[in-house]
């Protein structure tokens, strides 16, 4: 994964009850709330590109 600063910020607008959602999902998987997202983010990838490679 890159450097922090290698990284711009994507401001992301997000429900209320869905960030809630994700910080305490956060908490129980031990990560920040930015690590949580992209963690979810990149297994979402991988699962789109393992289907797409499927068809």
């Amino acid at each position: 994964m890159k450097k922090a600063q290698q990284i711009s910020p994507t401001p992301v607008r997000v429900p209320p009850d869905l960030k809630r959602w994700l910080q305490h999902s956060a908490i129980e998987n031990h990560r920040s709330l930015n690590s949580e997202i992209l963690h979810r983010l990149e297994k979402s990838r991988i699962h789109e590109e393992a289907k797409e490679a499927r068809q």
